[in-house]
């Protein structure tokens, strides 16, 4: 294990993220019902998923902070452009947030609100890199200078259930070297494809560093334990959406 997931996972050896669906509402009761006890693990934070308006994941973030909690803040490159990406980042990180999740987000033609106009400014892996150039180079994506310091982690999703296996270890490669410093699968529902997945990628420079979240369809999910045991994964993900 080598000094960046020791970074991230500090004395942990095993890690639960539970998804977190922000309620379509102003209540901050709504959100803080029935969460497990501050200090179990992380919490994810969904921005607008299924394409439907909730209420903001960096307020979300905001009560869960107050309240004890160490949220994920998750990032959708659907209905932001990189403008706006990088204010959410810098409102977050003064709010206290350290761990920020980048995601492409459904279509909104496959949501409720098919209306609405899509935004993707830029991708996830270019929104890596604007969030690696903020809180290493300091700089925005213009290159003007930031004040100051920031430091948070950065992580993306990973698809081990779909795709040529053969192209896996090509876009992996990509996230590493932009310098992501986690991934979270998407849910698993065959464990050997899961396996498959990871034998594929085992040949990437530094991908032994990089902690792996297992996504899990639901908080009734199961590793099996030679996976568990593997020493491959850092923790699961328990999905709560389609975001």
């Amino acid at each position: 294990m080598d000094t960046n997931r020791r970074t991230f996972m500090g004395s942990r050896t095993w890690i639960e993220m539970f998804e977190v669906i922000p309620p379509r509402n102003a209540n901050p009761e709504a959100l803080l019902h029935d969460l497990p006890p501050p200090g179990f693990g992380l919490l994810s934070i969904s921005d607008n998923p299924g394409a439907m308006p909730a209420m903001s994941a960096s307020a979300a973030a905001c009560h869960l902070i107050r309240n004890g909690y160490d949220p994920v803040l998750m990032i959708n490159c659907r209905d932001r452009n990189r403008i706006d990406i990088q204010s959410v980042v810098l409102g977050a990180v003064s709010l206290g947030v350290r761990f920020f999740l980048i995601q492409p987000g459904i279509h909104q033609t496959l949501g409720p609100m098919r209306e609405a106009k899509n935004v993707y400014d830029i991708d996830p892996i270019q929104t890596l890199k604007i969030l690696n150039d903020m809180r290493r180079r300091r700089i925005f994506s213009n290159h003007t200078r930031i004040p100051g310091t920031m430091d948070y982690f950065i992580g993306l999703f990973e698809h081990p259930m779909n795709g040529d296996l053969d192209l896996k270890p090509f876009f992996f490669r990509k996230k590493l070297w932009h310098e992501v410093d986690f991934i979270v699968t998407d849910p698993i529902t065959d464990f050997d494809r899961l396996i498959a997945w990871r034998s594929a990628i085992a040949g990437v420079e530094g991908s032994e560093r990089i902690p792996i979240f297992i996504g899990l369809p639901d908080v009734h999910g199961v590793v099996p334990e030679t996976i568990r045991q593997s020493g491959h994964y850092a923790g699961v993900y328990y999905s709560g959406a389609k975001t």
